[in-house]
């Protein structure tokens, strides 16, 4: 069996398509069970505000999986979901630091647990980026 040689592209590919699974799981979840999450966030009066970011997470599932499924993947798309990953972690740091919406403690982990996860996808598609130059 031939060794295959990795495609410099490769690693932001499949970061990007693992980014994209993850964000439609994420959106899907948030809109089938706004009410709960809602609930367990904190924020049980905001059930609506959850469906819609459930909704706004679908769509950037889409684009990402978009970007990913091109035959040549453009820099520029992939560092805008870069980006786009560093801002999602910013905002959530913002939230737990400054308590903006009063989060339960188990909402506050729930919301560091997934910042952590969009950082290492941030991460990998720094990495997978620099591979392109």
């Amino acid at each position: 069996m031939a060794a295959q040689i990795a495609h410099p592209s490769d690693l932001l590919r499949r970061t990007l398509r693992g980014n994209s699974i993850f964000s439609f799981i994420s959106g899907l979840i948030f809109i089938v069970a706004s009410a709960p999450i809602a609930s367990f966030l904190g924020i049980a009066d905001n059930s609506l505000i959850v469906a819609i970011l459930g909704i706004v997470i679908l769509g950037f599932a889409a684009v990402v999986w978009t970007i990913q499924a091109k035959p040549i993947l453009d820099p520029q798309a992939g560092f805008a979901i870069f980006v786009l990953d560093v801002i999602w972690v910013t905002i959530s740091l913002i939230i737990l630091m400054t308590d903006a919406f009063s989060l339960s403690t188990e909402g506050r982990w729930a919301i560091l647990i997934v910042a952590d996860i969009v950082a290492v996808f941030a991460v990998l598609e720094f990495v997978g980026l620099r591979r392109l130059r």
